[in-house]
């Protein structure tokens, strides 16, 4: 009854799964099916055995002080989830129309060529890279979060952009300076109060 109903049932109830699973596997394992594509199925629960050694760490007085750092870590994690999904959305709003007016661009530059101008190696190579990174609306949005994140160089994908003209090389640097300077500046302000 203490097993089911007790202070530790959660934990009781979390050894009981691993001991199924452990047995489960070896079930499988001997019957040679095990595996999937090399992985077994139920390899990835075994990583959630070493919260066990949490139950443990209760015990030991030294350890004790760790684990309320944790648990206060977690539960300020937990309490800025709401917040966290909000910056979220609003970092995604301005992506999305950064993202829509740079596809236009490119888009409007690559119909209003003519037939000459397209064959000329510079235009190519500018169309490719132009293609690469805002050619459709997932690479474009890859982009535009690289470039403020240190996944992309922003002057490196700003260099294509340029091809459009001096205006969409402004918007480009004012989107780079809008959202380090301002937007991702107010969202650690939100987290940090």
């Amino acid at each position: 009854r203490r097993f089911c109903m007790g202070r530790e049932r959660y934990w009781n109830f979390f050894d009981s799964c691993v001991v199924v699973t452990a047995i489960h596997e070896l079930f499988l394992a001997l019957r040679g099916t095990a595996s999937v594509n090399g992985v077994s199925v139920l390899r990835t629960f075994r990583i959630l055995r070493v919260v066990r050694l949490l139950r443990v760490a209760k015990v030991f007085s030294p350890c004790r002080a760790v684990i309320r750092t944790l648990q206060t870590i977690l539960l300020s994690l937990s309490g800025s989830a709401s917040s966290f999904v909000s910056a979220l959305v609003m970092l995604f709003f301005f992506l999305f129309m950064f993202a829509v007016f740079f596809m236009q661009g490119v888009k409007g530059f690559i119909a209003s060529a003519d037939t000459r101008e397209r064959e000329t190696a510079v235009f190519v190579e500018v169309t490719s890279q132009l293609k690469e990174h805002y050619g459709s609306m997932e690479s474009c949005l890859w982009t535009l979060v690289g470039a403020v994140s240190g996944g992309y160089d922003w002057a490196e994908v700003a260099r294509p952009i340029s091809a459009l003209g001096g205006f969409y090389k402004l918007a480009f640097l004012m989107y780079v300076l809008f959202v380090l300077f301002a937007l991702l500046n107010i969202l650690t302000g939100i987290f940090v109060n």
